[in-house]
């Protein structure tokens, strides 16, 4: 009865390798999206969050691949640039936007 006592060593857990690679992939094609709409401004903004949103979730989850730090890059850069067309066009589209109502009578 001379057993040697061994403690309880729990298993090391184990990582999913593909934790977090669908919200890279979405994170990537917002980025692009960011990119393609930036000249329609509010398109572009709106994927533009939702890249960096996708991007940080799967961060967040464990993957540590470049598609979600590309996505992140495309959708920043593409934010910004909406941002921008948005301060320098979208005045001159809401002048323009209400001559023609006036013009049409409304």
């Amino acid at each position: 009865m001379d057993q040697d006592f061994q403690p309880y060593q729990p298993e090391e857990p184990v990582k999913n390798p593909n934790a977090g690679k669908g919200m890279a992939v979405a994170a990537l094609v917002m980025g692009i999206l960011a990119l393609l709409n930036m000249l329609w401004m509010i398109p572009g903004i709106v994927f533009g969050i939702l890249g960096i949103i996708f991007a940080a979730v799967s961060r967040k989850q464990g993957n540590t691949g470049g598609m979600a730090i590309a996505g992140l890059i495309m959708s920043i850069i593409g934010l910004i640039l909406s941002g921008v067309f948005l301060a320098v066009c979208g005045p001159a589209f809401c002048q323009g936007f209400m001559e023609g109502l006036t013009e049409a009578g409304f």
